[in-house]
């Protein structure tokens, strides 16, 4: 397919009026919105973040004729459209396809925040977008000709490039995961493992003591080490496993699992579901985490004047902290002696969009800043309201947004005092 590179010009909101003439020839035949690849398109593909394509065909005579354009965004009404960019060319073949740089500025000039709070009009962020265009010596023309055939796009497109400008570097990368992947609002069937590392989660100092208590005093209290031993017999009863214990007295075996093998196990409880069991597929060493503790933070993205909105934030919210256990199993007269010679901490989250109203915060895609959202205040002018449902609208139109769990890596820690407990036969067999 041919085609013709135009560098634009910003010069406001303006208007071209339609010039319906009877009897004239059409010299546009017609238009529609296509990708980079030419292929004709409703929404916009989240891999091309820079430009807008529009293809249309005109008649040989419209060769060498200048074309005047303008974009608008389809409101409730022709009246309330609102101009996001106008321009001219030159053609000079049959087809055509205009490049169009794709800008934050396009949702500025679509979103009008008095209009919209006087109004109750459209709040959902999603601009859909038609051409209107004039060619010398023609009548008007307006492309597509039918609204289903609009682009839309939406503005949570617009949250990842924010993350880079503010070097949110793992919000970003999480976010790309979600955008490219199939539409999946279970996150216990999918895992992304090894993204997020530990020593960058604990360069936060707030996080640091959640962490600090954990190694230094959970870890071993009667309750874990209670469940410790449910899930040494687990590692028995585990195909997967397999782990033997000690039969002759003195005998010796070691204990811990820390495969990140993936594997599907039946009937888990899942919190994101009200608890319903459900099949997760899980790292082999999540099944055997004997102890966790939780960072929590009041609600992601709301006020919450003790909780900075940063790469952590962005990338974990509130999230839990994990901990296996290895070391040595010695077979006694009264039943067993159970030793941990290290305690493997990791973080383990779901990143995913399911509960419908909870707010990300207030984004401003021009000034790439983010605020908290304030209750019963409306976003500043410029700024837009990302909620969950955002999110889910975007896996609706796309058929894309895959919801997951994620572990980081996994950080050991040495143990070498109070790090000996019992256990009896039946504890472990």
């Amino acid at each position: 397919m041919a085609g013709i590179r135009i560098t634009l010009k910003e010069t406001g909101q303006q208007s071209i009026a339609r010039l319906w003439v009877a009897g004239v020839t059409s010299k546009i035949i017609k238009g529609y919105w296509v990708n980079s690849k030419g292929e004709k398109i409703t929404l916009h593909p989240y891999d091309e973040p820079d430009f807008l394509y529009f293809y249309f065909e005109s008649i040989e005579e419209s060769i060498g004729k200048k074309v005047v354009y303008e974009l608008f965004d389809s409101d409730l009404g022709i009246a309330n459209d609102d101009s996001l960019y106008k321009g001219e060319y030159i053609i000079s073949e049959t087809n055509n396809t205009i490049i169009i740089p794709l800008t934050p500025e396009l949702f500025q000039k679509g979103k009008d925040n008095i209009t919209e709070f006087l109004t109750m009009e459209r709040k959902d962020n999603i601009l859909k977008i038609y051409i209107k265009f004039k060619v010398e010596d023609d009548r008007s023309y307006e492309f597509p000709t039918n609204d289903s055939d609009y682009l839309k796009i939406h503005v949570i497109e617009f949250v990842p490039k924010v993350m880079r400008k503010l070097s949110w570097t793992y919000g970003e990368e999480l976010q790309n995961i979600w955008f490219r992947g199939y539409p999946n609002k279970k996150p216990w069937k999918e895992v992304i493992l090894g993204v997020i590392k530990m020593d960058w989660v604990l360069s936060f100092p707030r996080v640091k003591k959640v962490y600090d208590n954990l190694v230094n005093n959970l870890w071993k209290e009667e309750k874990a080490i209670n469940i410790l031993k449910k899930m040494i017999k687990r590692m028995t009863q585990d195909n997967n496993i397999g782990l033997k214990l000690p039969k002759e007295n003195w005998q010796t075996v070691s204990f811990g699992v820390t495969s990140d093998r993936l594997i599907e196990y039946e009937n888990v409880e899942q919190p994101k579901d009200n608890y319903k069991q459900h099949t997760e597929k899980m790292p082999l060493f999540e099944r055997f985490y004997y102890t966790s503790t939780n960072y929590k933070i009041t609600d992601l993205f709301k006020l919450n004047l003790s909780e900075p909105l940063d790469d952590l934030t962005a990338t974990l919210g509130s999230f839990n902290f994990r901990v296996i256990a290895l070391g040595i199993i010695t077979k006694t007269t009264e039943g067993f002696l159970i030793k941990i010679n290290k305690i493997g901490v990791y973080i383990e989250d779901s990143f995913d969009f399911i509960t419908k109203d909870e707010g990300l915060g207030d984004w401003n895609i021009t000034k790439n800043k983010v605020q908290p959202i304030y209750p019963l205040v409306e976003p500043p002018f410029g700024s837009y309201r990302i909620t969950n449902e955002s999110y889910q609208k975007y896996r609706k139109d796309y058929g894309k947004g895959m919801d997951f769990n994620v572990y980081s890596d996994i950080k050991y820690i040495d143990k070498t005092k109070d790090n000996i407990f019992y256990a009896t036969e039946k504890e472990l067999s």
